[in-house]
């Protein structure tokens, strides 16, 4: 997809074929059915897209939609409303486990700091399954990550936690057991990260980026892994890279304990 573009320069849904002789549209977005879908991509099942758009919709605040491979069957499956029993403006890319659809808005839910919701891909009203308070991380600019046996999720905020440099956090697929993980602290171990996680085959690793300052010697952001271990033990973060420096040795910055 493109945040922009198009007949109405509202975004698009593209193909391109892998080695490059064919390309185009698949869907110009208009205001009224979404507008500026945001650092997200469709997700497949068979011939059908999924996806959300940041703006648009019949309140302005995002939709959630589905659209067939070949332009066919465009459907608003959500309008997001805000208020504390939706959220609004939401980022990044749905995640589908069988016929349920998870995915995050930056903002909305009970305490206007975005939520974690599940929604059916045939529609209907969306489960909020987490708002975000602060403490707990806000104002998530990603996409949650699913375990291999899909019952836990993983994810992270851009901003709050316990030094509002954002957080990572987990939580079971079913809504129960959130937990936040770690909270970043700037200059010791990057800050505001953005984008998705990624899970290790084995699923006791994940692996993000920040996009602030970190490492103490550099304000361009860092590559992390953060080892998953089972609460209570603690897990370990450490900086595999410092963009905008020199690759180093990854490094044990911190230990957390649930």
């Amino acid at each position: 997809m493109t945040y922009s573009g198009g007949s109405r320069n509202a975004g698009t849904v593209f193909f391109c074929e892998t080695n490059g002789a064919a390309s185009g549209y698949i869907h110009t977005f208009a205001g009224p059915e979404g507008s500026k879908p945001m650092y997200g991509a469709p997700v497949i099942s068979g011939a059908t897209l999924y996806g959300m758009t940041s703006g648009g919709g019949s309140n302005g605040l995002g939709t959630v939609f589905s659209l067939g491979t070949d332009d066919s069957h465009y459907t608003i499956l959500h309008a997001f409303a805000a208020g504390g029993t939706d959220g609004a403006f939401p980022y990044g890319s749905l995640t589908l486990s069988g016929t349920t659809l998870y995915g995050m808005t930056r903002g909305g839910g009970a305490d206007n700091g975005g939520e974690i919701f599940s929604l059916s891909t045939s529609g209907g009203s969306p489960t909020i399954l987490h708002s975000f308070s602060g403490p707990d991380g806000m104002a998530p600019y990603g996409s949650l990550t699913l375990s291999a046996d899909g019952s836990m999720l993983y994810g992270m905020t851009f901003v709050g936690g316990a030094h509002d440099d954002g957080t990572i956090f987990q939580m079971r697929s079913d809504g129960s057991e959130f937990s936040t993980l770690y909270s970043f602290a700037a200059a010791a171990d990057g800050s505001k990260p953005l984008g998705d996680l990624i899970l290790s085959a084995d699923g006791t690793t994940l692996y993000g980026m920040t996009t602030g300052e970190g490492g103490g010697d550099t304000p361009n952001g860092t590559v992390f892994s953060f080892g998953l271990q089972a609460v209570p033990e603690p897990g370990t973060i450490g900086i595999m890279a410092l963009l905008g420096g020199s690759l180093v040795a990854w490094r044990r910055l911190r230990r957390w304990r649930a």
